[in-house]
C-alpha cells in the first residue's frame, strides 16, 4: 500500500542530462527481473511514481530543476572517485530525488536495497551520476552501477555508502570517514599517521567492512 508509513527511509539524488522524464516501466521491470523485489503497486501521478509491496516503499520524484551549484561544488572538490566531478556534473539540467523506505531493522540490508534500485534508475535514465548529501558523495552513473552489480553480502558496497576522507597536515596525514552514522556507527577518526594514503584508506576501509559486515561497532583498541 503506497499510503503506509514506514520507519527507515534512504534517500539520494540523481543527476540528470536534459529534462526529467523516465520510463517507469523499464525501471520496474529491473528493479523485479534483476534484483527480484516484487512490486504489488504502482502508483503515478504528475512527475511521482511510488512503487510498493509490503515491505518497501519505492518513491521516484523529478525535479524540472538543477542543484545549486553551490551545494555540489564542495562535495565535487573533495571527491576522489570522480576526478571530473565538478565538470561533469555541471552539465546536469534536472534531477530525480530517490528515497526507498522500509521498517527492515537491518540497515545494512535496506541500504544494499536502495543501491540495486539507484542503479536501476541509474540505468534506465539520462542520467550523469548520484549524490548523498548525508555522506558528502557524488559517484558517476557507470562506476556506481559497477559496485552495485558487483556487490555482495561478504563484499559490502561500501564506495556507494561512505566518503573516505585523507587529508595532510603538516608532515602527517590523516583519514576519516562520513557515512557510518547513517547505519547507526560512529565514523571512524584516523589521525596523526606516518603512513602512505593508500595505507590509511585500506585501514579505514577495512574497519568500515568489519563494523558493517558484523553490524557491531569497533571495540576499544580496535
Amino acid at each position: 500500500d503506497s499510503k503506509k508509513t514506514f520507519n527507515n527511509t534512504i534517500s539520494g539524488i540523481i543527476l540528470l542530462e536534459g529534462e526529467p522524464s523516465f520510463n517507469a516501466s523499464l525501471i520496474k521491470r529491473e528493479i523485479e527481473t534483476r534484483w527480484k523485489i516484487k512490486i504489488n503497486n504502482t502508483n503515478s501521478n504528475d512527475g511521482i511514481v511510488i512503487f510498493s509491496n509490503d515491505k518497501y516503499k519505492i518513491v521516484i520524484l523529478s525535479v524540472d530543476a538543477e542543484i545549486p551549484e553551490d551545494e555540489l561544488e564542495g562535495v565535487c572538490k573533495i571527491s576522489h572517485l570522480w576526478k571530473d566531478a565538478q565538470e561533469e556534473t555541471s552539465k546536469h539540467q534536472s534531477h530525480i530525488i530517490l528515497s526507498v523506505s522500509s521498517d527492515i531493522q537491518d540497515l545494512v540490508e535496506l541500504n544494499m536495497q536502495f543501491v540495486r534500485i539507484a542503479a536501476s534508475v541509474l540505468r534506465n535514465t539520462k542520467s550523469i551520476g548520484i549524490y548523498l548529501g548525508n555522506q558528502s558523495l557524488i559517484s558517476p552513473r557507470d562506476y556506481y552501477i559497477k559496485i552495485a552489480d558487483n556487490m555482495s553480502n561478504d563484499d559490502l558496497p561500501l564506495t556507494n555508502w561512505i566518503y573516505f576522507g585523507l587529508r595532510e597536515n603538516k608532515e602527517k596525514r590523516n583519514g576519516f570517514t562520513i557515512g557510518l552514522k547513517e547505519f547507526g556507527f560512529r565514523e571512524i577518526e584516523f589521525s596523526d599517521s606516518d603512513k602512505s594514503f593508500d595505507e590509511i584508506y585500506k585501514i579505514l576501509y577495512d574497519l568500515a567492512h568489519h563494523v558493517l559486515l558484523s553490524r557491531q561497532p569497533l571495540k576499544k583498541g580496535e
